[in-house]
C-alpha cells in the first residue's frame, strides 16, 4: 500500500514537472517569437521611414 502510494507521487511529480518544462519552453519560445518579431518590424518600419523621408 505505501509503496504504491509513493510510486504514485513520484508519478504525478514526474508528470507535474514535465508539464511544467514543456509550459516553460513553450512560453519561452513564444516570447522570443514575438520579441523577434516586433524587433524586426520596428527596425523595418525605421528603415523604411528613414530611406522615404530622409
Amino acid at each position: 500500500m505505501h509503496h504504491t502510494y509513493i510510486d504514485n507521487l513520484l508519478s504525478f511529480s514526474e508528470q507535474v514537472s514535465k508539464l511544467y518544462i514543456h509550459t516553460y519552453i513553450h512560453t519561452c519560445m513564444h516570447a522570443c517569437i514575438i520579441h523577434t518579431y516586433i524587433h524586426t518590424y520596428i527596425h523595418t518600419n525605421i528603415d523604411t521611414y528613414i530611406h522615404t523621408y530622409v
